[in-house]
């Protein structure tokens, strides 16, 4: 978390409340402070934009809940993997 938040350690070992708490834009510039760490369900709701998820080293639970998300979503179409992942659980 320290490259992109105010936050230090893994993220995994962040509870939700405390990502969103962090300021996850003063790294970039001084007008994007206080700017929040968006769930991947904001990020999906973004019109226009095509996605790109890198889901490496996580386990199944977890490649599933985030196909779950985005096939909720409706973009299913909208988003690349380079790792298998994503593209194998949609098989």
């Amino acid at each position: 978390m320290e490259r992109t938040t105010s936050g230090c350690g893994p993220l995994f070992a962040a509870g939700i409340d405390e990502v969103r708490a962090l300021d996850a834009g003063s790294w970039f510039g001084v007008a994007y402070a206080g700017a929040q760490v968006p769930f991947l369900s904001e990020v999906l709701a973004l019109d226009d934009i095509d996605f790109e998820l890198e889901l490496e080293g996580y386990g199944e639970s977890f490649v599933v809940g985030v196909l779950d998300t985005v096939e909720a979503a409706g973009v299913l179409k909208r988003v690349e993997s380079p790792a298998r992942t994503l593209r194998c659980w949609h098989c």
